[in-house]
């Protein structure tokens, strides 16, 4: 150390080494410090750092905190919704049930209002048409006769308007049952033409029905409804043509498709009017003037609709209508023949000569315009075309034709005093037609219903069985089947029905359906179980036609409906039908 302070031969700098050592440590006081204060200030930077991590930390926990207590909150109300949605679903499936079974009893109810006013409306009406119709055929004088027909006819139109409103709450209602059977299309245009030729002739009006030949005899399809169709519509031409004409034809519209056209020159229908719309005619004065329910065309439309068709029409004001049914062409083998006719034909009459083509007649026998009036046995067809341009025929006259058998196609007018007319002209017409030429070459008339009643020979000796428990119209009935020459056994219920038809023969039973004890239902399923194999033919007598089905009344068994009120035609119908003379 003194070596260090002392240097040999010298005195020691005391202040130079205090200067070094004071320099010395102020250096090193100041390193030191300066290290500290780096230090301090990287621990206070450290501790800012550290603050501020914690700082965000804590805002993104306080944040994730309160989304955390949103969700569970949005998760509880919805935990909510979603529990009272169920217990509202669930309200509104009980209500909907209530709803739906309501709804089910609303239609029942309405099915057996319908069902009880059609038997309570008909069951009265039956005995008005059916007395109407025995009384006409007592023998009273003409003034009495027109009276009773106006009851008649007002009492049917009645009845119309009945079966409209019953046919529309059916289709409505999804009740309409249809038919795919069997049927011969000339018994339906035969059936129109008849049911509408007197109507129209009333009023003046020339009515035609005719059908193209190569038409298949035999369809397919519901021939009840068909007739309603066709009849509505020729109701409605009639009705709104005060002159001039109404036509049927029948036409394929291709090959899987039938044309039912209905044309008049009536009034004409009116741009943009509804009318197949329900309840609904051209305007209010339509029905001032002409009436109606405005049923008829929304009727037809849905029934034409629910047969696979459809229906249009082509109209001019003041010039008339012209409805066109396109349906389903389902063909059945069947034919109508005439090859083994003797007839001649005018040889210039070429709408005969192309009828009888189409209905495969060859060769066809001609005369000439000369020899017409010479011919005294064979019968001569001419048609009306030829009749009205045929000069030569008008320089000759009419009475030539007199004195041969003339059957004359097309028109009714005068000539049909003396010569056999048809403006039905099908293969089945222009057959029957011949038949009614007699040796001399007079007409033979159309006779009454209840004339054909009394002369119809298949009946005599059977034995029907009546179950109605109505006096008036078990009186009717029995009326009409007496002058039958049946055999008639009446009986007031269903348990009484049963009892005679197990311990007598029958050869049929007419069973009402609404009777006291025993309906006629129960009676029906008794007797068919009671004689199995043996049981005779059940008609059933309703007015309750809005609940009948063909499936509900088979497995009952009963075999055939007839509606109240009886159309005595119908009645004799169906009761040679299922009695054929043995």
């Amino acid at each position: 150390m003194d070596r260090l302070l002392f240097i040999e031969g010298q005195a020691p700098d005391v202040e130079g080494v205090l200067a070094k050592a004071n320099s010395f440590l102020e250096k090193s006081e100041s390193f030191v410090l300066g290290v500290l204060a780096f230090r301090s200030k990287e621990r206070v930077d450290s501790r800012a750092e550290t603050l501020k991590l914690f700082l965000s930390l804590g805002s993104s926990l306080a944040l994730l905190t309160l989304t955390m207590s949103f969700i569970i909150v949005m998760l509880f109300r919805q935990a909510k919704i979603s529990r009272d949605s169920y217990k509202k679903a669930k309200r509104l499936t009980i209500e909907l049930k209530a709803a739906v079974k309501t709804a089910q009893q609303a239609s029942t109810v309405k099915s057996n209002f319908l069902a009880t006013m059609s038997h309570e409306i008909r069951t009265p009406m039956n005995a008005i048409i059916g007395l109407t119709h025995l009384v006409i055929d007592s023998g009273i004088d003409d003034k009495q006769k027109i009276q009773l027909e106006k009851i008649q006819k007002s009492t049917e139109s009645l009845l119309f308007i009945i079966n409209d409103i019953l046919d529309f709450t059916k289709i409505e209602s999804g009740k309409m049952s249809l038919e795919k059977a069997p049927y011969c299309l000339d018994d339906v245009l035969d059936y129109i033409y008849y049911l509408n030729k007197d109507v129209a002739s009333s009023k003046g009006l020339r009515f035609t029905v005719s059908r193209d030949f190569s038409i298949a005899g035999f369809l397919i399809g519901d021939k009840i409804r068909l007739q309603q169709i066709l009849i509505n519509l020729i109701s409605n031409a009639i009705k709104f043509t005060s002159s001039g004409f109404i036509s049927v034809n029948v036409y394929k519209g291709g090959e899987n498709s039938l044309i039912f056209e209905v044309k008049d020159s009536g009034i004409g229908i009116s741009k943009g009017a509804n009318i197949f719309d329900a309840f609904t005619q051209a305007d209010t004065s339509t029905t001032r003037l002409y009436g109606g329910t405005g049923l008829g065309l929304s009727i037809s439309k849905k029934l034409v609709e629910l047969l696979g068709g459809k229906v249009s029409y082509d109209t001019e004001i003041g010039k008339g209508t012209c409805f066109s049914i396109s349906l389903p062409y389902q063909p059945e083998s069947a034919s109508t023949d005439l090859s083994g006719s003797d007839f001649f034909v005018v040889e210039n009459d070429t709408l005969i000569r192309s009828i009888l083509s189409s209905l495969h007649i060859e060769p066809i026998k001609t005369i000439t315009l000369d020899d017409v009036g010479d011919v005294q046995k064979t019968p001569v067809i001419v048609s009306d075309e030829w009749l009205d341009t045929s000069e030569k025929y008008a320089s000759k006259g009419l009475p030539p034709l007199f004195y041969t058998k003339v059957l004359v196609i097309g028109m009714d007018v005068a000539v049909s005093r003396k010569c056999l007319v048809t403006s039905l002209i099908t293969p089945k017409q222009i057959s029957e037609k011949f038949l009614q030429i007699n040796v001399d070459g007079e007409k033979v008339e159309k006779k009454s219903t209840l004339s054909r009643l009394s002369e119809s020979q298949s009946m005599v000796g059977k034995k029907v069985l009546l179950a109605e428990d109505n006096k008036i119209n078990a009186d009717i009935a029995k009326a009409l089947l007496e002058k039958m020459s049946l055999s008639v056994d009446w009986v007031e219920n269903g348990q009484h029905a049963f009892e005679h038809a197990t311990n007598n023969h029958y050869d049929l039973i007419l069973m009402d359906i609404r009777m006291p004890i025993m309906d006629g239902y129960e009676a029906s399923d008794k007797i068919q179980k009671a004689l199995q194999d043996k049981k005779p033919p059940i008609i059933a007598l309703t007015a309750d036609s809005f609940t009948m089905t063909n499936k509900s009344i088979s497995k009952q068994g009963i075999d055939d409906v007839l509606s109240k009120p009886i159309d005595p035609a119908l009645m004799l119908a169906k009761l040679e039908s299922w009695m054929p003379e043995k």
